[in-house]
Parts: structure tokens; C-alpha cells; sequence
């Protein structure tokens, strides 16, 4: 069974059958209304069942799923297409999205008595967290899959996109604020609340009701339950902090978000302020240094972000400082045995080589890696990089290749490198402080500083070696 189902039975929630689960979510959308039963989904499944996706219909989604182990089915709809048969067929991935039907959070190894505490409380718990509370929730093996279903599906345009972006990453944060972890001195990681968030995009596939779960949960098919009722999207962009946003719109509309536009003017204005510099791309050592983090995070499993996506994210880096296919396979060789290593050593699930190798699909596929910014790659792995402002170097390698760098730039007559080093005037002031000292003994630091007309800080610092005066 799976782990929380029991919670739910105990408080008497309404289990829905997988076919009544997905009419329900999909029941306002275009194509459902449209086709009904005969509407297509994509479903993916794992490498196990050919490591492909299917354009399925609706009605026939319970049948293809039973028994599979890896099937999943995003909360959105597609738009159609035709294949080279002429056959209609549903499209896959995110920039094919139609409708948005629900935002899912997905939450890993919850506490039992944390989800009866929500479901008992009439609705306070959710309140007192202040977190939505969700319509569905799908128990699938040790986590769960809040659904927040939309009174009326919203069409993803791209005048809004990002607006729904930053909607889903505040119910991901939200949950993410509340949730608290013990890490005990053994290794073992005790996560207090519903689960440990594990953030997705708004198009990420789930694990389809009425599948498997993962084999150590069993033969127990995942299983969907009413929880609250529908949301609407201005209550949740209103949570968001998006008050302004209107997510309707007449005719077809081609306009840039408003959530890009305030971006781009603020970008714009940060600009204007911004001294200019010649550096140009990526901080070089990048890649290695996050090489070296998820190295030593391996011991903290559940603490932090999942493994899968720690490796898409070096796999970002790899891209971003240039490293080849090569040195980044030997270093996710070196970071899966260090997992598998410690999984043993404080069990862990281990994690195959071949989810690593999917993980890094990205690596001949990002047309454009800036598009992944600092706070995107955080999130994959789950803790904060913080300002690495020397690459990973210690102080003194770093500023034992800067001196050689200057000498050469100073050797070819470069005329930047004259403008670093210290101040002008710095240090010219030490003789004539420490002479008049010598002369007028009985004066103290802010004599000594009125009568040359420098700074008393200046005076201390010149006479550290001769204390004089009131100090």
C-alpha cells in the first residue's frame, strides 16, 4: 500500500477511480468538450517500456497504464498534430502545451501524522501555513502530488507564460518555506511537514492514477483522492504576488508578457547604472567547482534536491564553461558511485547509471544555455551556490595568478592594468605622522590628525608600531 493511503481513508476522503480522476481534472478544456473519452493525451513512459511517450486516448488511458511501473501524464492539454500516416496524434513537451488544467506540487517522503494534521483540521491547517489548500492529491508510493486544479483551464500564451512560471515556483516555496529537516550525525535525514518539495515546470508529467509505483512500494496502484474544491488562477496569482495580471484576453494575441516587460524595464534601468567592462560570458571554474558541491552533498539524500536533476544541472554548467562530452560522463561516474557509495553506507535508494545517462540528453540540446540562470540551477539541486568571486581558488592562489597577470599587462603597456593597485597618495602620509609624532610626544591622535589635516584613522594606522597620545 501506499504510504499515506491510509490517512485518507481514516478521514473519510473520497477516492476516485484513475478514468473519474482525469475526467475531472481535463472536464472544461477545449478538447475535452470537444472529443470527450476519444480526446488524446501524451503519456510517457520509462527507458524500461522503450523509454518513449504515446499519443493515447482518454477513455483508453486506465488500460495502457495498468501494470507499468513508469507512466506518467502532465495536468495539460495539447494541441494536436498529424503524423506521417495522417492520423491524428496529441504533440508532447512544453511549447506544445494547449491548456493548463492544474498546478502540481510534488512532495517527497511526507510524515503520516503531518498529512492527518492537514486533513483533520477542517481547512485551518492550510490556513495557518498559509498554503491553498489542494483540490486532489495522488499518493504515489512515498510522495505525494497536490493537485490544484483551475476552475477554468488557462490557455498557455505567451503572454503569460511566465506569469504562471512564477505561480508555480511560490506553491513549490511555500511548501518549501514550511517544511523543516533533521539531519542526525549518522547521515539519516528526518523531514518534518507533508514532504521535501521537488520542484517541476508547469508542463512536468506525474505518475499516471492507476499505475505502479516504484518497486519498493509494492504492487499497490497509485491512487487519487478529493481533497478541497477547484482554485481559481486569479486567487492563486493574487497568492503569487500578481495582483495586475489578467488572464483573459480577447482574439489571438501575440503580445509579450507583462511579468517579461517589467523584467526587460528593469533590466534596462540596472543597465544604465552599470559600470561597463570588458568580461564578457560564463565565470570559467564554474563547472568544476559545482562538480566538487554535489561531491559533497552526496551523503545528505532527501535533504536537498534530487539526484536526477543535480546531474541535468552539471550538465548545464558543462555546456556553459565548454567542457566536453567526455571529462563531464567521468565526472557523473565518479558523483553516481559516490552516491551509490553512501546510499549503501546509510540506506539510501540507490540510483541506476542509466537515469544518470538520461539526465545528460541535455548536453548536444540546449540552443541556448543562457536561458538557465543561477536561481534555476539552485533550485535543481536543492541548496544555495552563494558569490563565488574567485572561482573556487583560495585567496592566495588567487591573487598569486592575478599579480603574474598584472606584471604581463604592465610588461605589454597596457593601459588598464595602470588604473588598479592601491589609491594614489596611499601610504605618503606614513613619514610625515610618524616625524611629527617624534617631535610633539604629547600629542594625542586627534591633535596629531587637526594639525596635518589627515583623518584620525590615518593617525592610528601610521602609529600602530609607536602607540602615541590617548590610545
Amino acid at each position: 500500500m501506499n504510504l499515506h493511503e491510509d490517512v485518507f481513508i481514516e478521514n473519510g476522503c473520497v477516492e476516485l477511480s484513475p478514468m473519474e480522476f482525469y475526467r475531472h481534472l481535463f472536464f472544461f478544456t477545449k478538447a475535452y468538450m470537444k472529443y470527450r473519452d476519444s480526446m488524446l493525451v501524451p503519456v510517457t513512459f520509462s527507458e524500461e517500456s522503450g523509454g518513449s511517450w504515446a499519443s493515447v486516448p482518454l477513455g483508453e488511458l486506465e488500460e495502457r497504464c495498468q501494470g507499468h511501473r513508469d507512466a506518467y501524464l502532465s495536468a495539460c492539454t495539447y494541441f494536436p498534430r498529424r503524423d506521417r500516416e495522417g492520423r491524428w496524434q496529441s504533440s508532447n513537451g512544453k511549447d506544445m502545451v494547449d491548456e493548463l488544467c492544474a498546478f502540481v506540487v510534488d512532495l517527497d517522503h511526507g510524515d503520516p501524522d503531518e498529512v492527518h494534521a492537514a486533513l483533520s483540521t477542517d481547512g485551518c491547517y492550510w490556513e495557518l501555513h498559509q498554503v491553498p489548500e489542494p483540490t486532489y492529491v495522488v499518493c504515489s508510493g512515498n510522495g505525494l502530488h497536490l493537485y490544484y486544479a483551475l476552475e477554468t483551464p488557462v490557455p498557455v500564451m505567451k503572454r503569460w507564460v511566465r506569469e504562471l512560471e512564477v505561480i508555480n515556483r511560490w506553491l513549490y516555496r511555500a511548501f518549501a518555506d514550511g517544511d523543516e529537516a533533521v539531519v542526525y550525525a549518522d547521515g539519516r535525514v528526518n523531514t518534518i511537514g507533508l514532504g521535501s518539495p521537488d520542484y517541476h515546470g508547469i508542463a512536468q508529467p506525474y505518475r499516471v492514477a492507476g499505475s505502479l509505483p516504484k518497486a519498493e512500494r509494492g504492487d499497490s496502484e497509485v491512487s487519487a483522492w478529493v481533497v478541497g474544491r477547484p482554485v481559481s488562477i486569479e486567487y492563486l496569482a493574487t497568492c503569487a504576488g500578481l495582483e495586475q495580471t489578467s488572464f483573459t484576453v480577447e482574439g489571438f494575441d501575440l503580445s509579450k508578457s507583462l511579468l517579461t516587460q517589467r523584467i526587460e524595464e528593469g533590466r534596462a534601468t540596472a543597465r544604465s547604472y552599470v559600470k561597463k567592462t570588458s568580461r564578457r560570458g560564463w565565470n570559467p571554474g564554474f563547472y568544476r567547482w559545482l562538480a566538487d558541491q554535489e561531491r559533497g552533498h552526496a551523503r545528505l539524500y532527501s535533504e536537498f534536491g534530487h539526484r536526477y536533476k543535480q546531474v541535468q544541472a552539471l550538465t548545464i554548467a558543462a555546456v556553459k564553461d565548454g567542457v566536453p562530452r567526455e571529462q563531464l560522463v567521468a565526472d557523473v561516474k565518479a558523483i553516481h558511485e559516490e552516491w551509490n557509495k553512501c546510499a549503501k553506507k546509510y540506506g539510501h535508494p540507490e540510483i541506476s547509471w542509466s537515469e544518470c545517462r538520461k539526465a545528460m540528453r541535455s548536453f548536444g540540446d540546449l540552443p541556448d544555455h543562457r536561458r538557465f540562470p543561477k536561481w534555476w540551477l539552485e533550485e535543481l539541486c536543492g541548496w544555495p551556490f552563494g558569490t563565488q568571486k574567485r572561482n573556487g581558488r583560495d585567496q592566495g592562489e588567487h591573487l598569486k595568478r592575478s599579480r603574474a597577470i598584472r606584471k604581463a599587462y604592465l610588461e605589454a603597456g597596457v593601459e588598464d592594468a595602470s588604473g588598479g593597485g592601491r589609491p594614489t597618495g596611499s601610504g605618503t602620509k606614513r613619514q610625515m605622522i610618524q616625524d611629527y609624532a617624534a617631535t610633539h610626544p604629547e600629542a594625542n591622535h586627534s591633535e596629531i590628525a587637526r594639525a596635518l589635516g589627515v583623518s584620525r584613522p590615518t593617525v592610528i594606522k601610521w602609529l600602530r608600531t609607536h602607540p602615541e597620545g590617548d590610545e
